[in-house]
């Protein structure tokens, strides 16, 4: 089944930003996305207030990414243009097409864009989300439901005073939690797998709003009867769902923050039960340690290679030194990436 996703994002952090910054009178709609090759080439429609679009085409054209600006059409005082990259940038339009989003609205004003897309199935919404994530592009989520929900807000954004004033307290507290960096680590699993709480404590998106929100026995129930749970197939009883429906969230919100985590080792962005700068130092005298015993042993081996020759002496004496330098900074970073 298909889903549909409401979400905004700041103008200065679209691929098209700038074209609000510098030009403020103007109004932009994207048209339609057509891949080409390796580039998405985006279509807008142009409204200006005072029927001028020489400032919008001058502030194009000199954009460093864009090839060259293409007029298609106008009607009125609006224009159809297609943006041709100079060089293709990894933005949410290629994140779009690479999730099969149908762009239904997409608009900007007032130094925000807006759109509404349709993707043709939860999966697909979870690649585009998987995608921003690894690209680090912040959306705001306005709204996600199914054509078979209706027109009408789904169940959840016909909000109280009370919901929105927990919503948005709780939107605070994400944003907190991204800027921090702090996420589960998938240890025990194949593929990206969601984890509520990892083996250091540390807990997913939806976990996180669970504790500040005073529900850890939410998160503790959680863990406990599956730790990989996919809040999107939880049923409509579950407390995890009330509890985003009090809060004002519907549950395929709550799904769409609740991130799934790779398989295999990764470098620590959490350093487990001890602070980082803890880890660190230990790594560092771990490092130290291992330069000093290759450095000794070294000498100790090889201190009488060149007796007669000075220069030979000293630069084989040198190259040890050097080796024990790197292999102790090596293990000092696998250390600190693997601590625990």
């Amino acid at each position: 089944m298909t889903v549909i996703a409401e979400f905004s994002l700041p103008a200065e952090e679209f691929v098209l930003g700038d074209l609000l910054q510098t030009t403020p009178d103007v109004h932009i709609r994207l048209e339609r996305l057509v891949p080409t090759g390796a580039e998405v080439m985006p279509y807008v429609w142009v409204h200006h207030a005072d029927g001028s679009l020489d400032t919008f085409e001058r502030v194009v054209e000199d954009d460093p990414l864009v090839r060259r600006l293409v007029p298609l059409d106008s009607v009125d005082d609006e224009a159809l243009y297609a943006v041709e990259w100079e060089t293709p940038p990894e933005s949410l339009l290629e994140g779009l097409v690479q999730s099969e989003g149908a762009i239904l609205r997409g608009g900007a004003a007032s130094g925000r864009w807006e759109f509404l897309v349709r993707f043709p199935s939860h999966d697909h919404l979870r690649a585009f989300h998987e995608y921003l994530e690894d690209h680090h592009i912040t959306v705001a989520v306005d709204r996600v439901y199914t054509p078979a929900e209706g027109d009408s807000p789904p169940d959840g954004f016909d909000l109280t005073d009370t919901q929105r004033t927990r919503r948005d307290r709780h939107l605070d507290r994400l944003r907190a939690y991204r800027a921090r960096g702090q996420f589960p680590r998938n240890r025990h699993h194949e593929g990206r797998t969601p984890v509520f709480v990892d083996g250091s404590g540390t807990r997913c998106a939806v976990g996180y709003l669970l504790r500040e929100g005073g529900r850890t026995d939410l998160v503790r129930t959680a863990r406990e009867r599956d730790n990989t749970l996919h809040v999107e197939d939880l049923p409509d009883d579950d407390p995890v769902v009330a509890w985003g429906e009090t809060n004002g969230f519907t549950r395929a919100e709550l799904a769409r923050v609740q991130p799934t985590y790779p398989e295999a080792v990764q470098f620590a962005t959490s350093c487990g039960p001890v602070p980082c700068w803890l880890a660190g130092v230990f790594a560092s005298l771990v490092g130290l340690a291992v330069a000093g015993t290759v450095e000794w042993v070294g000498y100790r081996l090889c201190g009488g290679w060149f007796p007669d020759n000075a220069l030979k002496h000293k630069s084989a004496l040198a190259y040890l030194t050097t080796l024990a330098l790197l292999l102790g900074s090596l293990v000092a970073l696998l250390t600190y990436a693997l601590f625990p």
